[in-house]
This record gives structure tokens, sequence and C-alpha cells, in this order.
């Protein structure tokens, strides 16, 4: 049956051909009614004529993207990046847009915008038409005029006519190969997206073909490309340069062509380098052309370098030219992708997504837009912002003016207004004033009381006395406000963090989630395959070798990015207060952080993979079937991760209620990182002493409580509860997990003048 609500190709044909003679169909003006039409002063005779192209495409393909290594690279750069960014389906306000579903039918066009394309194919070679010719055009195939369209399709900018009229472009003509003009389909200028490079010279004023980049380097790229050929031939017909044998009698012709071939067989191509040429009596060679240094190759080939990639507007050692590798390090190729991406590609998507937004949107509001967050140049580096914003603050800028200054999200802080200033700040031409003397009598008595506690803080060993000479006559101890407002700061930045490290967790055990229930297809699919049963003991075994070796790497990419953040919130706060010089990169630097989330990552998924063998183990007991045995993982996971399936909902597993881990995890961790991550700065510090500190606010600890105001050495243990502790929340030397986990405890540093 014929879908009438699909005109045929053959009558859009029609209709456009007629716009295209007579113009759209229109009602006369009333006569009182004055014409508003704003007519183009064209030549007459252009009006309604295919306009003839202003470059040979075919030319720039086949001795520039095919023959020029240099505009090949330049062109290759900009469409592997303009696939890093993705057109995305937005609804809303588009200062703070909502993503479309996925089954929406502008999102399913910026998917897949035909059935031979994906998005980056089709948008990666009108990217390459528009660097090749100056024009990228796509046919937007519509189910019904006006409609959203439901494919687009890229075309050759060489196959594709402008036909202009006193109001504009009148529209398209498209010519297959192998075609002339009179066989050409007509096309309404509403169903062709049009991108192109500005044409200062285009006669019909903006409206008309878009000028090549390959046109002002044309000449430069010719030379390139006859050095090359000329190197080829030198390699091919002969080492010796052009010159010219001489000899003293006449020769005849016969005897001069002779004498060439003789001399070209022996002597001809690099085969023959090493040949020792001969010249019988009266002969002589004289050598007429340049050789390779006289030539400067070196300096000719930098300068076509700089020509060619200029007009592209990427920068050479992103392409290992030999300009580019000269002149390039590490640190000038961020850099350079960072500029060419701020400079050139930004504004070359911004063309796309112009006409795209202009042409492609829905009825229910829906619009497109490049999404450029994953785009690796244009991030922002958070870490080197944060590492600013710390250094203001310890000069004495509100926290809030600073992370202002910066362009900082940092929240609302309760103390965003007041002004920090390091202890050790002393103005020039002053003392320092001689700080009182604390009162440690309480303090001694306490410790006094305290079977294995350390003796009075007065009798610890001067810390940090040898890197930064500061300090003072004043003993080393910290008052109860002190310990107090410590306590405080350190649970608050923690709590901050709690969310980022919750969220966390729910990514990676998705992960782990969609990974075990492929292993359980794959394993569905080799029983099917061999007409047997399921292999549970085969599935138990994939899922152990996951969990030993890609999951663990599964939490490290997922919470690596979160303990570089909380650690030095915990640590800079130190650095602020005693004065200290941070720098997280050296800090994170040593391996310290990656021992620390391997062994982080090793236990979370030793407990997830014994929770997951438990079921397997059940399942395999109780015969379940695999649609079974997949449901009561994702309702597993789903506990793991959200904490919101009822004990009911897990009636099945028999053992215990799975624990809602991602909280557990985020809770214990933002405590267990901060504390290790400042146990590992005190060290770098040179702090010779620290004190185990524990609030005590009726839910410690017994034993956390009797361990309040122990004093150790930096590379001693803490004695908590008969278990050997380097900081609080450490299991490292084998303290048992009800020992540590969710300990809120935290230490001090012995600091004189503190």
């Amino acid at each position: 049956m014929i879908n009438r609500a699909k005109p045929p190709l053959t009558w859009r044909a029609r209709l456009a051909w007629s716009v295209f003679r007579n113009g759209f169909p229109r009602q006369r003006p009333p006569a009182h009614r004055k014409q508003t039409a704003i007519p183009f002063m064209w030549p007459s005779w252009r009006e309604g004529i295919p306009q003839w192209q202003i470059v040979d495409l075919q030319s720039y393909i086949d001795e520039g993207f095919n023959l020029n290594t240099l505009i090949y690279s330049a062109i290759m750069y900009k469409y592997r990046a303009i696939g890093i960014a993705k057109l995305r389906a937005y609804s809303g306000d588009p200062d703070n847009p909502d993503l479309l579903p996925p089954d929406h039918p502008l999102s399913k066009l910026v998917a897949r915008p035909n059935p031979s394309m994906s998005w980056r194919e089709y948008q990666g070679l009108q990217d390459v038409y528009l660097n090749l010719s100056g024009n990228a055009y796509g046919l937007l195939k519509r189910p019904r005029r006006g409609g959203l369209p439901d494919a687009m399709y890229p075309m050759r900018s060489d196959r594709v006519y402008i036909i202009p009229s006193d109001r504009g472009v009148k529209g398209y003509l498209y010519v297959p190969e192998g075609k002339g003009l009179q066989e050409g389909t007509p096309i309404l200028p509403e169903d062709v997206s049009h991108v192109k490079l500005p044409n200062p010279g285009d006669p019909l004023e903006g409206m008309g073909y878009g000028l090549s980049p390959v046109s002002p380097m044309a000449q430069s790229a010719d030379v390139d490309n006859m050095v090359t050929k000329f190197i080829k031939l030198f390699f091919e017909k002969g080492a010796v340069n052009s010159g010219l044998l001489k000899f003293d009698k006449p020769l005849d012709d016969d005897t001069v062509a002779g004498v060439k071939e003789r001399w070209m067989e022996m002597y001809g191509s690099y085969e023959n380098w090493t040949e020792i040429g001969v010249l019988d009596q009266g002969g002589d060679y004289q050598r007429i052309g340049m050789n390779f240094e006289e030539m400067s190759f070196e300096t000719q080939d930098e300068r076509n370098e700089s020509r060619i990639l200029g007009p592209f507007g990427v920068p050479p050692q992103l392409v290992s030219s030999r300009l580019g590798m000269k002149h390039s390090t590490y640190a000038n190729w961020e850099e350079a992708r960072r500029a060419f991406w701020e400079d050139t590609m930004t504004m070359e998507i911004g063309l796309f997504e112009d006409d795209y937004q202009y042409y492609l949107q829905s009825e229910d509001g829906g619009f497109v837009a490049f999404d450029l967050s994953e785009v690796p140049a244009l991030r922002r580096n958070i870490p080197a912002l944060v590492d600013a914003w710390v250094k203001l603050v310890s000069t004495g800028v509100p926290k809030n003016q600073a992370a202002q200054l910066l362009g900082l999200e940092v929240g609302d802080l309760p103390d965003g207004d007041v002004a920090y200033m390091p202890l050790n700040l002393i103005p020039v031409g002053s003392s320092a004033l001689e700080a009182p003397e604390t009162n440690v009598g309480a303090a001694e008595a306490e410790e006094d009381t305290r079977e294995g506690g350390a003796k009075a803080v007065s009798e610890a060993a001067p810390a940090m006395a040898g890197k930064n000479g500061h300090g003072s006559n004043r003993k080393a101890n910290y008052t109860p406000e002190q310990k107090a407002a410590h306590w405080k700061a350190v649970d608050k930045i923690a709590t901050s963090w709690e969310k980022p490290f919750a969220e966390g967790a729910r990514k990676a055990f998705e992960k782990d989630k969609r990974e075990i229930l492929a292993l359980l297809t794959t394993t569905k699919a080799k029983a099917i395959q061999h007409k047997a049963t399921v292999d549970w003991e085969d599935y138990l075994g994939d899922v152990e070798d996951y969990f030993i070796k890609a999951g663990p790497d599964n939490w490290r990419k997922v919470f690596i990015p979160l303990l570089r953040g909380v650690m030095p919130d915990q640590a800079k706060r130190w650095a602020v207060e005693l004065g200290m010089a941070f720098d997280v990169e050296n800090f994170f630097a040593r391996d310290f952080l990656n021992n620390y989330v391997l062994k982080f990552a090793t236990d979370i998924n030793q407990t997830t993979k014994d929770i997951i063998s438990m079921i397997i183990d059940q399942g395999q007991k109780e015969g379940w079937a695999i649609p079974t045995t997949q449901n009561h993982l994702e309702s597993a996971f789903r506990q793991m991760a959200f904490g919101d399936v009822s004990p009911d909902d897990l009636e099945w597993y028999t053992e215990r209620m799975i624990p809602y881990r991602s909280e557990l995890i985020a809770r214990d961790q933002t405590l267990r990182s901060s504390n290790a991550g400042n146990h590992e700065l005190f060290n770098e510090w040179n702090v010779s002493k620290r004190e185990w500190l524990t609030q005590i606010d009726g839910r410690q600890r017994d034993s956390h409580a009797e361990a309040n105001g122990q004093i150790r050495g930096i590379d001693e243990p803490f004695d908590v509860g008969g278990y050997q502790m380097m900081f609080p929340g450490d299991d490292s030397l084998g303290a048992d997990l009800a020992e540590i986990i969710q300990c809120r405890c935290s230490e001090l540093p012995i600091v004189e003048g503190i």
C-alpha cells in the first residue's frame, strides 16, 4: 500500500523545480500594502541558474588529501577531534537543558543520521568536505514538509550547485556522477543544510559557495609535493646530481646516446652510490645542479609546513611535523591542544551547530547542541584551581572571594567571608611575640591514669625542627577547645564528600553488575550451544576472575579522582593552619595513593565476591533458573548500591540481609582516606610525633575512648583495642574490620608553637 503521508520523491522533485522556475506560490498583496521583499541586486543572468563551482574538489582530493601528508594529517586530526564532541538532543531551558530520552525521534536522528552511518562517521565526513572545499552539504529527508527530518545524508560538495534568486537562495541542484546539469535533481532550500567557510569574493554576498582552506595554501602544497616527487625521482633515477660529461673530441649522436646510457647504467640510482666513476682520456664531469645541502630542504620543509597548516588552524606539533617536533615539549603539547580547541575547533563546531539548531527542531520543543564536556583539552584543571584557591586563602583572601576570582563552585561556606593568615606570618621588621604557656596539667593527669599512655606532652620531642625552622619555646599540646575545633573541621570536610563517594560507589557497583550479568549471559549461551545444563562452577570461576583481575581497576578509576579531592582538602587545612607549603601534584606523585586505592579496591571486591558467590551457591543448591538468578543478582546489587530493597524482596537470601554498602563505603572512606593522607603529609613535613584524637560524644567505641590522647612517634603504631594502627582506620597491620569501620577518630601532629 502507498503511504499517502509521505509524498513520493518524483512529486517533491517536480515541486522543487516548479519553485525554482516560478518561485513560491503566494497571493497578490492588496493594493494598499507595500511590497516588503528586499531584492538582491544580482545580474539577471544569475537568477535561477546553477552557479559554477569555484574549486575543483577532485583535484584537491587527488593532489591534496591523497598526495600531501600534511594536508591529510591536518584534516584527519580535525576529523578525529570533532568525533569527541557528540551532538545531543535536549529540551527545556537552553541554559540548563534536559537530555531527551533515547527513543525520542530527535535523539534517534543524532545517534544515527541514516542507516549507513553513525553520527561520528557523518559529522567527520562533513568536516572533511568543509576543510577540502569550504562547503558541507547535508540532505534532510523529511516524512512531510516542515516536519523533523528522519534521516540526514552528506552530499559531495562538487555535486551540489547553488541556484540564486532575487530573494536569496532559490534552491540547490544535485547532479549525480556522470550526469549533466539538465539531469540534476532540484532540492528545496529547506531540505539542505549548507555549512560554509567565509568567502569575501562571493558574488552572492555570503549566500554562495564558501572558500576552501586549500585555496590559499595551494602553491605551498604544490611546492611540497614537487619536493617529495623530486626526492622520489632522485632515488629512482640516480644518485648523481644534474651534471654534464665533457670530451675534448667531437661525438656523433649515436656516441652521445651510448655514453649517456652507459653512464646511467653504471652510476645511476641509489644502488650504485658506492661505485667509483671512471672517464676515459679526454673526458671530464662537471656538476651543474645543486646538492641537498645547497637546496636547503630543511628550510623549505619548515616553510611549507607553516604555510600549509596555518589555514587549517592546526598547530604543527599535533600532526608531528618537522617544524612542530623541532620546537615541541610535553608542556606545549598540552597548550597546543587547548589552543587548537579554543581558537579553531570550537568555532568550526559552532558553524555546524548553528545550522543543526535551525533545521533540527522537534514539534515538542526539542533542539540539539554539541556536548563539549568530554573534550579533554577544554576540561578545567580543577586540581590547579584548587591549589590556587588554597594559596589565595592562605594569604588572607576570604574563601568566598577566592572562589569567585577563580570561578570555583565551593558551596555555602559558613566561614566563607573570614580571612585566614598562617601562624608563622610575621610583618617585616617585627619580632615574633612569645606565645603564652599552655596549661598542660590536665593533660598530664589524664596521661598518667591511662594504662600504656604516653608521658606528658611536655616531654614530646620537638617536631618539624629540620625542614622549615619554624617554632618557639612553647610546649607542644592542644587545648580541649582546639581539639574540639579540629575534630569538627575534619568531620565537616569528610561529611561534604560523603555524597560524591556514595555516587562513586553506586557507579562502581553498576559496572560490576553489568559485568557479572554479561558473564551470566555468556554462560547461558555456552549451555545452549552445547545443549547442556548451565555450568555453574564455570560461571563462578569467571566471576572470581573478574573480581580478582578487572574488578579492582573498576573501583580505582572511580575513586582515585574522589580521593584526590578529599585528601587535599584535609591536608590543605593543615597547611594553612601551620603555614606550610603543600604541593598537590608532588604529594600524589609517590606510590602512596595507588597503594592505598589498591588495598581499598581489593577489600571491597573481596566482600562483593563473597556475597555473589553465596548467591550463586544458593541458586545452585535450590536449582534456580537463569532468569531467577539474574533477578536475584540485580536485587543484590541494588541493595548494595541504594539500600532500598526490603527484606521481603530478599527473602530468598537466607544467609543474612545484604548491607547498604554505598553509604557504608562513603562514610568510612571519607574519614579513613583523610587520615591516611594526613599521616603521609605529616611524614613529608618531618613531624616526629602525633596524638590520637577520639571524639567523646557517647557514640565512640570504648577501645577508642581509651586510646584518646595516645602520643606515638611518626613511625610507631597506636595501640587501639589490642590492635596496631598507624592512623585511625588503618587495617594494614591486621586490625579487625569491626575495630576500624565507621571510625571517626583522627590524629594531631605534635608541633612546636601549637
